[in-house]
């Protein structure tokens, strides 16, 4: 995906009316690119000659940024263009009036004030859940167990690859 494209799909979401979703579309491609470019730069070796350790690492830094991304393009698309303050739910309790709620949110929040307006007004609470999104299998390391080379810890042609004198056992 180029510049073209991403310029393309942010238009597309601008004419159905979601400014804040495309500015977010742009901000999670231009991110998602720059990590994943950074990252095959920095790459030593080709996926086939890494051991099993290091392609499970590299997953796991894949899933990392591929779960936060998922996770702020479910709150985008929650958000349906209204206000929106991200917060945790650290309480609910269920009492004869109702289900009690309390929230979290950071205390920079852009509509903070707007919350804080809201007192005694209706508000929509919406579980941005990212899970409901994650049908797919998780990639594994697709290197074997044993393309591990061995270490000659102790030959008879070659010294210990450990020092052994402190404990004893030297010359």
């Amino acid at each position: 995906m180029d510049r073209d494209d991403v310029s393309l799909l942010a238009e597309e979401i601008i004419e159905q009316g979601y400014e804040r979703a495309a500015v977010e579309t742009i901000e999670l491609t231009t991110e998602t690119i720059s990590t994943i470019r950074d990252w095959f730069r920095a790459q030593t070796k080709l996926w086939s000659q890494m051991t099993q350790g290091e392609q499970s690492g590299k997953l796991y830094d894949i899933e990392r940024l591929v779960a936060s991304m998922v996770q702020r393009m479910v709150r985008v698309i929650a958000a349906d263009g209204r206000k929106v303050i991200v917060a945790t739910c650290a309480k609910v309790a269920f009492e004869q009036k109702g289900v009690v709620a309390s929230f979290v949110a950071k205390s920079d929040s852009e509509y903070r004030h707007d919350l804080a307006d809201s007192r005694g007004l209706d508000c929509l609470i919406v579980v941005a859940d990212a899970k409901a999104y994650d049908s797919g299998e998780r990639p594994s390391a697709d290197a074997p167990k044993d393309n591990q080379p061995e270490l000659p810890l102790e030959s008879d042609d070659a010294p210990s690859v450990f020092d052994n004198t402190a404990c004893g056992r030297g010359d």
